[in-house]
């Protein structure tokens, strides 16, 4: 098993500001585990013993409501970690993670992340700087909520450009989706019917190639200004 320390992931994840000691411990404690896609990790509902992190792959989050279809919450990948919020509040899991392309997920259990938390007061903080962080982006989303499809759908592109997007070699963005086109869908609160018709739009407006799931963004500025247009920036 790769050390934690050694992990692609671990540099951002709220892990890092473990010292010497505590990086030891979590080496120590923590159970790596292979997914292929579309396995569960954890199911909404299920007691919550301890907290995930993912090592490498892309992992959906997902709910379900009473009603309706599952919600598509986040996507996730390497350094996150899974699961924190029900943990620190000791309920279920409010949410399911399904993996959504081959991953390895490290689990920490609950005695273990408990020392950790109580012997290194570095990493409550780091903890408690991530749901200040998630607070803000699902407000964030709340926000975007509120625009046009075509504009969820532009704030969704430049988000996942950080993590999966490349320039090729004549200088243009390329995004390679991570997730089908339904849970791109699920995943902006939209049918997939109105996303295939706000791709196609901005295709025909000369922002985008799409080829299935690559997308080749030829007008960065104009993704931004779909945002500014619409007062989401």
């Amino acid at each position: 098993m790769t050390a934690c320390a050694q992990c692609d992931g671990f540099p951002r994840s709220e892990w890092s500001v473990l010292d010497a000691a505590g990086r030891a411990l979590l080496q120590r404690s923590a159970l790596c585990q292979a997914f292929d896609q579309g396995q569960t990790i954890f199911a909404q509902g299920d007691p919550c013993c301890g907290i995930h992190c993912v090592a490498s792959g892309t992992v959906i989050l997902r709910r379900r409501p009473v009603c309706g279809d599952a919600l598509v919450l986040s996507i996730r990948h390497a350094g996150h970690t899974l699961g924190y919020r029900s943990f620190f509040a000791r309920e279920s899991h409010s949410s399911s993670a399904e993996a959504a392309t081959p991953c390895q997920v490290c689990f920490v259990e609950q005695p273990a992340v408990d020392a950790l938390i109580n012997s290194q007061p570095a990493l409550a903080l780091a903890f408690l700087r991530r749901v200040a962080s998630d607070l803000r982006s699902a407000e964030d989303a709340r926000v975007v909520s509120q625009r046009a499809v075509r504009c969820r759908l532009a704030a969704l592109i430049l988000s996942l450009r950080h993590e999966y997007g490349c320039v090729d070699d004549d200088g243009t963005l390329v995004v390679k989706l991570p997730i089908c086109r339904r849970d791109l869908a699920a995943s902006i609160a939209a049918r997939p019917e109105s996303v295939a018709r706000a791709l196609t739009q901005l295709v025909r407006d000369g922002v985008l190639e799409v080829d299935r799931r690559t997308l080749r963004i030829t007008d960065l500025d104009a993704l931004f200004d779909e945002l500014s247009a619409s007062g989401a920036l």
